[in-house]
């Protein structure tokens, strides 16, 4: 049977955003592994770009970049986004399966899989409605973004989210039954994404990365570090930059602030630095967390949504609340065992590639995806 299928990348997003950001080699590992198994994959983008430039992808791939007009492009992105079942009719028609890059943000890909008659799966990263109950968020943009994000849970073929907390709340709070969501966490490029002998780990160097924003609670790690000889490299770009370099300064912490590391430059900075941190407020099933573990860092974590399902305190790693005085413990703790910052490294390491490894994700994708286009029962596990 020939595969083929369309990806959603989330609305307002494209290749050239992925690039723009640094995320693109990891966000486009998923779709070589996909292609390498026999799919055809177009890949629809809201890039206002023509041109996607030269991408690694297989042969089989087909970009789509769904803006056609250089201007009024937010005024009348809703209409276009209404219009593109229409406009891409008779490609969509071929198509068998239809993905979700955030099924939040999915509502295009929901009408388009009615009007071409495809299979919709609605994969998410995170899912907007657990992090609003969580952080308190409230008010009618926050409704109106749930709603639309309820739709798409509840009229897709089958699901997935990255933990199965998420699955849990997806269950109990859209009414979806638990047969249908499928858990798919994050991946992991292992091969690339590893120790490196020939790169020395700085002695007490702490790296963060992440958005600056309130929910990735830095000025905790800001403050943890307060009157010691532990430095702070922080990549990643926000709102909270100038706030954050001036309690530094009044903290007389040394922060290496980095706007942006492209993702394949990533590994050198996980290799070179003795320990990861991550303090956010809520999770989906981040990232650059599994990417250090991967790399051999020894990691310490709080026990929040989205983390508590990756680490386990003493084993890979440390888990503390998101206090100073608790982040600073473990600090101290770690800087002063060079042992347990060994074990806890090459224990995230077998977590990850038992776990988050790329193959392995990608060939449960292949099956649920499979499963969708032969129109054949596939019960989540």
């Amino acid at each position: 049977m020939s595969k083929r299928m369309g990806y959603f990348i989330a609305n307002g997003n494209g290749v050239h955003t992925w690039r723009r950001v640094g995320s693109l080699a990891r966000e486009l590992a998923i779709h070589q592994q996909l292609g390498a198994r026999g799919w055809a994959e177009t890949l629809f983008t809201y890039d206002s770009e023509r041109d996607p430039g030269p991408l690694p992808l297989p042969p089989s791939a087909r970009i789509i970049t769904k803006w056609p007009l250089g201007w009024m492009r937010w005024k009348l992105r809703k209409l276009y986004y209404a219009l593109i079942p229409f406009l891409y009719f008779f490609h969509g028609r071929r198509l068998q399966v239809l993905m979700t890059d955030q099924a939040g943000l999915g509502w295009p890909a929901l009408w388009a899989s009615k009007v071409w008659d495809a299979r919709l799966l609605a994969r998410c990263g995170y899912v907007y409605g657990a992090q609003a109950e969580q952080a308190g968020w409230s008010g009618p943009a926050h409704d109106k973004r749930i709603t639309a994000e309820r739709k798409v849970f509840t009229q897709c073929d089958a699901a997935v989210t990255p933990t199965p907390e998420l699955k849990a709340w997806v269950v109990a709070h859209y009414g979806l039954p638990a047969a249908r969501v499928h858990v798919i966490p994050n991946y992991v490029e292992t091969e690339r994404f590893a120790p490196d002998p020939a790169v020395e780990r700085t002695p007490n160097s702490v790296l963060m990365v992440g958005r600056l924003h309130p929910n990735k609670r830095i000025e905790v790690v800001i403050r943890a570090l307060a009157g010691s000889d532990y430095t702070l490299t922080l990549i990643g770009s926000g709102a909270l930059k100038r706030e954050l370099q001036a309690l530094a300064a009044e903290l007389g912490v040394t922060l290496n602030l980095i706007d942006r590391v492209p993702n394949e430059e990533l590994p050198r900075y996980f290799q070179s630095h003795a320990v990861y941190v991550l303090m956010g407020l809520t999770e989906g099933h981040p990232k650059a967390l599994i990417e250090a573990m991967a790399s051999g860092a020894a990691c310490i974590g709080a026990p929040t949504p989205g983390v508590g399902n990756i680490l386990a305190d003493g084993d890979n790693a440390l888990v503390c609340e998101a206090e100073p005085e608790a982040v600073r413990s473990g600090l101290d703790r770690l800087f002063g065992d060079a042992a347990l910052r060994a074990r806890l490294g090459e224990n995230g390491r077998r977590t990850v590639c038992e776990r988050y490894a790329l193959e392995r994700v990608a060939a449960h994708y292949d099956r649920v995806l499979t499963a969708l286009a032969e129109r054949s029962p596939l019960e989540a596990e």
